[in-house]
């Protein structure tokens, strides 16, 4: 490894010139270095439309960090309304439901004469919904007004209430909300299609039928199977002359199965098996013919 030779020179040097250069280092006024701003230290104006940027671009937590701050009201923001409906909806991307709640209540409390409220009320909705709260969700959409976002609530309901799985969730919606036609017609289709329903369920669904004139066709339920004490049980015989692949299969298995001799009666001496023609021909080899011994004895 090779060093330059500035670097060979003793430290004593260096810290000489540096005492040597002291004085005029100390004399010649530093250049201020341009520092950038925190972001406490922007406009108001600046860090909403960098935190409306951050969500426009997916980065949903800094999006909240930046914007929820200027949705309170101490902040004094001219769209602080604007911030906490954005920051509303950065907080359900993120799933965090009860932070959007929260800042939706917060908006529709401080700021009533908001002109987005319906968006703000079609948000609470969902909210309301991925937490469970069926009534509340139900309650909020109502409030929509009905040219706007109409399908869209809609769709909502159709997504969100065949999730309920309790009987008397069902009938308590029913019963705070009786002109609602997705609702009864998805409490139809839950008994019919859903295989919820029982001979007790026949007036409310006639009632469903109709009030909101469903297809009597589509919802009359298919009738139940009886139980039957006792059961006629049919054997499936080997052999079928009605059909000819099953009497081909059972004649082939038949044929093919091997033979076994029958057990001989008392009394009688069972048959011996013949050697295989192997084991006969060793046997001829190990005990030589008596002849043949005895002529060979002769000549000796």
């Amino acid at each position: 490894m090779t060093f330059s030779p500035t670097l060979r020179r003793p430290l004593g040097w260096l810290a000489t010139s540096l005492l040597l250069a002291g004085p005029v280092l100390a004399q010649t006024p530093a250049k201020p270095r341009p520092a950038t701003a925190p972001a406490q230290a922007q406009s108001p104006d600046a860090r909403y439309r960098s935190g409306k940027a951050q969500l426009d671009q997916g980065n949903y937590q800094a999006a909240l960090k930046t914007l929820e701050p200027l949705a309170r009201p101490a902040a004094r923001f001219a769209r602080a309304a604007d911030a906490a409906y954005l920051s509303a909806v950065a907080a359900a991307r993120l799933k965090d439901w009860a932070e959007a709640e929260q800042l939706l209540n917060l908006l529709r409390t401080e700021y009533p004469t908001y002109p987005n409220l319906p968006d703000v009320l079609f948000l609470q909705g969902q909210v309301s919904f991925e937490q469970g709260d069926y009534d509340t969700a139900l309650k909020t959409l109502s409030q929509l007004p009905d040219a706007r976002l109409t399908p869209e609530r809609e769709v909502m309901k159709a997504t969100y209430l065949p999730r309920i799985s309790d009987r008397s969730t069902w009938l308590r919606l029913l019963r705070r909300y009786p002109d609602d036609a997705t609702l009864g017609r998805l409490y139809a289709d839950r008994l019919v299609y859903g295989r919820a329903y029982t001979d007790a369920d026949r007036p409310r669904l006639e009632e469903l039928i109709g009030k909101f004139k469903l297809d009597r066709a589509r919802y009359t339920p298919q009738p139940r199977a009886l139980k039957k004490s006792s059961y006629n049980v049919g054997v499936l015989l080997p052999f079928e002359p009605e059909r000819p692949q099953l009497a081909k299969a059972a004649q082939a298995a038949v044929r093919n199965r091997p033979l076994r001799r029958p057990a001989p009666s008392p009394g009688q001496p069972a048959a011996r098996r013949p050697h295989p023609p192997a084991l006969r021909l060793r046997h001829r080899r190990r005990h030589p013919d008596p002849e043949a011994g005895t002529g060979s004895t002769r000549a000796g």
